[in-house]
């Protein structure tokens, strides 16, 4: 090959590669959210997959972030690690995802493995402690609050606002249960130090009978049952404790979840829920937010925002934050940009810790008072300093270096 030809030959090959940058550069950021969009959890992933969707279009409407719109791709991970695994690779050997969501403590530590050979961005939409904990890779954020601190958040509420001094705890058989337990259990002692608990169980995901296990509630004299318990699971202990009679109140988080509350419209008032999000938070920026949601959803199945689709708003929004600071979807600048990143949210500032990657946010909590919109009475916020976990608490080194 002569000088001549071969220099032309370089900057052909330059030519191409300048091009397929601009390309990549122009197309819509695209985040893969992997929810389970099948079987028992599909409503509840619905609504994720709605608040999603609105903090993507809310920035489209402002005219993208650094110039690009976000393009949001849901796939149905069948809340299986082989699944959801599969259909990332997928995506990302075609070169058709920029960031992956994954939804379910059970898929992400595969997908953390995943991405981090891809050398791209994991936003876990999961709660057990490990994600951030013990289980911590420099490449996933969690942009949602951690199981200890929806147990820290119940636990103080209930000291500051209850009498409840006997408590039982319900959980499912998989690690997000048995790390709300651990958790619930090490707050009750720190703040209730004269409650008892007096009883404790763990039974398999999607259980289509809880009976012996609410009859051993009721002989127990609990004033309170603490339980993680979601999706179906939720529902049939609701109905099998209002079937028994049973008056102890159920404390938890997926009490907020609309889906169980429709289905169980008699079984479910009274009862006390933690989330990310209420529409009787009495905030400015919740007044907003509220406000913009009826715009844009009037007249569907979710006239407001639901708690469970805030979750997903909260943390889409906080993305796209992180990528608007970064000025880029590249990994070595995200993940300086995230570290330490504040912004205002729905319930007041949320800003993540820079050793575990870790949301540190406001917690509400509300009785649900209601059978139709809004289901919930008047919101207390936990705030961010009374439900964030202790860096030395954390099983993560990172958290621990002085």
């Amino acid at each position: 090959m002569t000088r001549a030809l071969l220099q032309w030959a370089v900057m052909v090959v330059a030519m191409f590669a300048f091009s397929s940058l601009a390309q990549a550069e122009q197309r819509p950021i695209r985040i893969l959210m992997l929810h389970p969009l099948s079987g028992p959890a599909k409503a509840t992933s619905d609504q994720w997959v709605l608040g999603a969707r609105f903090a993507a279009e809310q920035a489209n409407a402002r005219g993208g972030v650094i110039g690009r719109k976000i393009e949001l791709i849901s796939e149905d991970s069948q809340l299986k690690p082989d699944v959801a695994v599969s259909k990332a690779q997928k995506y990302l050997l075609e070169g058709n995802a920029d960031i992956i969501l994954g939804a379910g403590s059970n898929i992400v530590k595969p997908l953390q493995d995943l991405t981090k050979q891809y050398n791209i961005l994991l936003v876990m939409a999961a709660h057990s402690d490990d994600e951030t904990g013990k289980n911590f890779t420099s490449n996933a954020i969690r942009p949602t609050w951690n199981t200890s601190m929806i147990a820290r958040a119940l636990i103080a509420y209930a000291a500051k606002h209850t009498s409840f001094k006997k408590f039982y705890l319900v959980n499912q058989d998989y690690a997000y249960g048995h790390d709300f337990g651990v958790a619930l259990k090490k707050e009750i002692a720190r703040l209730i130090p004269n409650a008892q608990i007096v009883g404790e169980d763990y039974h398999p995901l999607m259980s289509k009978d809880l009976s012996s296990i609410v009859t051993k509630i009721k002989n127990s004299g609990a004033d309170a049952i603490l339980s993680s318990d979601w999706g179906l699971d939720i529902s049939v202990l609701l109905r099998q404790r209002l079937d028994l009679g049973v008056k102890a109140v159920v404390m938890g988080n997926a009490l907020s979840d609309w889906a169980v509350i429709r289905e169980n419209p008699d079984a479910v008032i009274g009862n006390i829920a933690v989330d990310s999000y209420f529409s009787t938070v009495n905030t400015k920026e919740s007044k907003s937010y509220l406000a913009d949601w009826q715009k844009w959803y009037k007249g569907s199945d979710y006239p407001e925002p639901t708690s469970v689709a805030s979750r997903e708003y909260i943390g889409i929004s906080f993305v796209i934050e992180g990528i608007r600071k970064a000025g880029s979807v590249e990994l070595n600048k995200l993940i300086p940009a995230f570290e330490g990143l504040r912004m205002m949210s729905v319930n007041g500032e949320v800003y993540m810790r820079a050793c575990d990657h870790q949301l540190i946010m406001p917690l509400p909590i509300a009785t649900i008072a209601n059978k139709t919109p809004p289901y919930f009475g008047p919101a207390t916020i936990m705030p961010a300093s009374e439900v964030m976990i202790e860096e030395e608490a954390i099983d993560n080194p990172r958290c621990k270096r002085k």
